[in-house]
């Protein structure tokens, strides 16, 4: 059987996300250490923000906590079902690009067959509901990566997503 059938789902987050002692190196550069000694400690249900430098490591850390790399030292995670381990984290980029579509279609990206209340209950829970003023509310067109939109607005309609 292969690893990822014996991979589990996982219902609900409890606890934290540890990374400890991570070490990696990028696939197509093996020969440079991008982390070595590497500790982060995240709580489940919090809001973390990663600051730092350009090139200082944040995305490759999300990329590592998302499972996009896999580290080369530290426990192994691939025991998780991927899809059940994503759907637990979010992620707010400083400038999120949302789809050239409505901001309704936007928000129902971020859960499958939604319904309108849940579109709006959701909208409401992020401080997002306020689009609804707009001149087409949620229906309103938000442009190529949401550039009819301010970057407040957008920054609520991805939170949005997420949830």
């Amino acid at each position: 059987m292969s690893r990822s059938m014996l991979a589990k789902n996982i219902k609900r987050v409890e606890g934290v996300i540890e990374l400890r002692g991570i070490e990696f190196r990028y696939p197509s550069r093996t020969e440079v250490v991008v982390f070595k000694g590497l500790d982060l400690l995240m709580k489940a249900g919090k809001i973390m923000a990663l600051v730092g430098m350009s090139g200082s490591g944040k995305s490759t850390v999300l990329s590592l906590v998302l499972r996009f790399y896999n580290p080369i030292t530290g426990k192994d995670i691939r025991k998780v079902k991927l899809k059940s381990l994503r759907k637990h984290i979010g992620l707010m980029q400083q400038e999120p690009a949302l789809f050239a579509t409505t901001i309704y279609d936007n928000i129902l990206y971020g859960k499958d067959c939604a319904t309108e209340v849940e579109v709006v209950d959701a909208a409401k829970l992020t401080s997002a509901h306020s689009i609804s003023t707009l001149s087409e509310g949620y229906q309103t067109k938000v442009g190529e990566r949401g550039v009819q939109l301010s970057s407040g607005q957008r920054q609520r309609i991805a939170k949005t997503i997420q949830r």
